[in-house]
């Protein structure tokens, strides 16, 4: 969007530029100065207070997307999907911590205990 309207402001003023209505330094600043512009309300126009930030993720969606086969319950393969490399070590430690009654599974509450401990 703004590359097409910064193509527009070009063509423009290259056929005032031809007319032999203003120079080249004249275009050149002009251009500079619309490309500046629109470049800062674009990257202000993203980046209203208080949009994007995300708080703490939601412990039951977390745990949701985690139980793969849906049955309320995670097993330590469960919990340790979509983790990467470095975690992934570390997951049955962190798997024992919230299972705490050591069944071998984790469920909603374990789950909800263990990140309000973690937080």
């Amino acid at each position: 969007m703004l590359l097409m309207l910064l193509m527009l402001v070009m063509r423009v003023m290259r056929v005032m530029r031809v007319m032999r209505v203003i120079s080249v330094v004249r275009v050149v600043r002009f251009a500079s100065c619309v490309a500046v512009c629109l470049a800062l309300t674009a990257t202000f126009a993203t980046a209203a207070p208080g949009e994007g930030k995300k708080g703490p993720p939601d412990p039951e969606k977390a745990f949701a997307r985690k139980d793969a086969d849906k049955n309320g319950t995670l097993t330590l393969d469960e919990f340790k999907a979509g983790m990467k490399e470095p975690r992934v070590a570390k997951a049955p430690e962190q798997f024992k911590k919230l299972d705490a009654n050591g069944d071998g599974k984790v469920t909603l509450n374990e789950f909800k205990s263990g990140v309000k401990q973690k937080s």
